[in-house]
């Protein structure tokens, strides 16, 4: 039995394969699922059931340029419109981010034209994760997960042992998710859950 292509959505992320066996070929060796680890697909007879991860929307992650400031900003005001009026004191999340693109490490999740996310990474004594955001109508897709994952990768290859990042108390969700993802809490201040993770 081998998978078939069609109605297989395909995944690029940085030219690595999606860890999807053709009609066919032999079941490959571990294949690269999203540029980072082994993929988690099963394995079965003459080919490998894709992982969660490959099976989506196809979408690219890529640095973002000048030209992208808008589109981004109001990627990141919708994916936090939903904590309006639950949220009292949240920061400015979308301002500044001509200048974050300028100046700091910035990754964007872009489909067919339209960005659907964003990541923004700073590095200085420490890397800090400062923003993750899926637009929401691109929810469940691991774009967040790919954005994260590209970002670690970042901040790794530049000699960072740990990345930080610092989210709401507000938002326990997003612990949850960082927890899952190999993240610990380190510290809070004030409405703020510090967390860190290895790399």
């Amino acid at each position: 039995m081998h998978l078939p292509s069609a109605g297989v959505n395909r995944f690029r992320f940085n030219g690595f394969t999606p860890c999807v066996s053709q009609p066919g070929s032999r079941p490959p060796e571990v294949r690269r699922c999203l540029g980072q680890r082994p993929c988690r697909g099963k394995r079965f007879t003459g080919g490998v059931l894709p992982c969660r991860l490959c099976v989506m929307t196809e979408f690219t992650i890529r640095a973002a340029g000048p030209d992208d400031a808008t589109a981004l900003k109001r990627c990141i005001q919708a994916a936090y419109a939903v904590y309006d009026g639950r949220i009292d004191d949240l920061p400015d999340v979308a301002g500044g981010i001509a200048e974050d693109i300028r100046d700091r490490s910035v990754w964007v999740a872009v489909q067919g034209g339209r960005i659907l996310g964003g990541g923004i990474l700073v590095m200085g004594e420490a890397a800090h994760l400062t923003n993750v955001a899926v637009h929401p109508d691109a929810g469940g897709k691991g774009i967040g997960r790919a954005l994260i994952d590209r970002i670690e990768a970042v901040a790794r290859q530049a000699g960072y042992s740990e990345l930080r990042l610092a989210t709401h108390v507000r938002i326990p969700e997003n612990v949850v998710l960082y927890e899952r993802l190999g993240w610990r809490q380190t510290a809070r201040e004030g409405n703020k859950i510090l967390m860190a993770k290895p790399l």
